[in-house]
């Protein structure tokens, strides 16, 4: 499983509209602001309000982006009096959390309806949904108390009854003016989207996270404040899904109308874990905290998109890792995802050794290491190449064979010298074969015969240097052997040929008969610079 990438939206959407509250400070019920029976008032003693909603990004279900939304039916007021100006000593005689109730007019209203009081000054604090009696959301409203109102929101476990809770910047020390709210979202909003697997999830939730506090209506800017805020819980808040939900393309949407995940504002914590359960698999964590994202901010909706699935990396094994004597192979890989900010997030991962069709099996030997996780993106495990070994019965008669000393491949049976690119050895022992090549040698020719029955060879031929090959002759020497030094390029079995050196215009080197096998090497000469100027091939 891998882990994903957060989104952060921040898009605001602000729409303002006017509607009418009418409140009055008497306990006489009327039914409202019309109905003056009792009292000589008039229209302009009626408490009004004005509401928008900021940063309306955020709902449980369909997202209430205005004050005339659907969903945004009533909300919860209360009003402080005073002589003078608002203080903590003050107590809330005047709106005990009353309700405000939207009309089939779009109009808002008390029940019962109020008016303002005759002279003094009122402080309004509000908060979205109403609440009363057991249709709760999680939220206690503060008792009638002095000072400022507070709620206690405590998350509800099931996802549907998570409400976005709001409140409202309040309005203090005012008299027959025009109560002007502008509600906040209170509250973080968790969303998934899920890509890769096919297979249905039967419930993707999160841990480690707070989940109580006490909330403050009276608030400066726009940030509601929370305190009080309880230790992080174990227990798994899952989301509201889509039944029968199967993921396979990116960016599936999972959630079902009222499954977004609303959670207090909050710091990350080292706990907060994103636990994903398809069927028939046990359930899968994944660390929240190792994002970019350091905290879950009020007002704002975060989506995370979530990739599953076996990836599969093929992972090329240097030959200078290990020798054919064997040993210990270390693997290093780097496996990440890199997020929006540039930052580079682990993925983890589960090693095993698999062999292709063409691949030989067996030349590794034991268990491989394996790494499931951890904060480090770039990780190492190890393995056991087994040492190369031989079944053809040929290497028997080879190991066998009557050593020689110091043959010398460049003289041929009948006692002249040649030279070649390829020479043959079988039997073990000390050999040597010249450096350059001998007679003329007519290259980037396109004649098939030369004077002076020089050799020819076709065009396009360059030397180590990148510049054309023209005319060798004997005296003209095809490598330079000033400081040359011999090397062994390349051999397929260990040993096969040791110890290459540059002897006069010869190389030498040897062939042990304890591991003579059938096999090939190949030698170079380079120059002091370490550029090999010419190879050959013993077989």
């Amino acid at each position: 499983m891998s882990m994903l990438y957060t989104m952060k939206n921040r898009k605001i959407l602000l729409r303002k509209s006017l509607f009418m509250i009418f409140v009055i400070i008497i306990s006489f019920i009327l039914s409202s602001c019309e109905d003056n029976s009792f009292f000589d008032r008039n229209e302009k003693d009626c408490l009004t309000w004005t509401v928008s909603i900021e940063n309306s990004q955020l709902s449980r279900g369909t997202p209430i982006s205005s004050e005339s939304d659907d969903d945004f039916t009533s909300f919860g007021v209360m009003g402080y009096y005073s002589t003078d100006d608002f203080s903590q000593d003050i107590t809330s005689s005047f709106l005990p959390n009353m309700e405000v109730l939207k009309s089939d007019n779009d109009t808002w209203n008390l029940s019962p309806a109020q008016y303002w009081p005759v002279s003094g000054k009122v402080s309004f604090f509000g908060y979205f949904p109403y609440v009363s009696g057991d249709n709760n959301y999680g939220i206690t409203i503060s008792d009638t108390q002095t000072g400022s109102p507070e709620l206690y929101y405590s998350l509800p476990f099931n996802v549907s009854d998570q409400p976005d809770l709001m409140v409202a910047v309040p309005k203090k020390n005012i008299f027959k003016e025009t109560v002007a709210f502008t509600f906040y979202h209170a509250l973080a909003c968790i969303g998934f989207s899920v890509s890769g697997t096919d297979n249905e999830i039967e419930y993707v939730g999160i841990s480690g996270i707070s989940t109580s506090g006490n909330l403050s209506l009276d608030f400066d800017g726009n940030t509601p404040a929370w305190t009080k805020v309880s230790a992080v819980t174990d227990s798994i808040f899952k989301l509201g899904l889509i039944e029968e939900t199967a993921t396979a393309e990116a960016g599936t949407p999972i959630m079902s109308a009222d499954g977004y995940l609303m959670i207090i504002p909050q710091n990350i914590s080292e706990n907060a874990k994103l636990v994903i359960k398809y069927s028939n698999e046990d359930p899968k964590e994944i660390s929240l905290s190792d994002t970019n994202l350091t905290a879950w901010e009020a007002g704002t909706k975060y989506i995370y998109e979530m990739q599953g699935g076996d990836y599969i990396f093929d992972v090329k094994i240097d030959s200078s890792a290990f020798s054919y004597g064997g040993g210990d192979i270390v693997f290093t890989i780097t496996s990440q995802f890199s997020q929006v900010g540039g930052t580079s997030t682990d993925i983890g991962w589960t090693a095993e050794i698999t062999y292709g069709d063409d691949s030989p099996t067996g030349w590794l030997s034991g268990d491989i290491s394996d790494d499931t996780g951890g904060s480090d993106i770039t990780k190492t495990l190890t393995s056991i190449a087994a040492p190369y070994t031989s079944t053809n019965t040929d290497d028997d008669d080879l190991k066998k064979a009557t050593a020689v000393t110091d043959k010398n491949l460049s003289l041929n049976s009948s006692g002249t010298y040649t030279t070649a690119n390829c020479y043959i050895v079988n039997a073990p022992g000390t050999y040597k074969f010249l450096c350059n090549m001998l007679g003329n040698v007519l290259v980037n020719s396109t004649s098939e015969t030369t004077p002076n029955n020089d050799r020819c060879i076709g065009t396009g031929f360059l030397n180590y240097n990148g510049t054309s090959i023209t005319h060798y002759p004997l005296d003209l020497r095809m490598v330079d052997l000033t400081n040359a030094s011999a090397q062994i390029i390349w051999q397929d079995a260990p040993d096969l040929i040791t110890n290459p050196i540059v002897d006069g215009n010869y190389i030498t080197f040897t062939v042990n008969a304890s591991t003579i096998v059938q096999g090939n090497a190949v030698i170079g000469i380079l120059n002091s610079s370490g550029t090999i100027m010419w190879s050959w091939h013993i077989w």
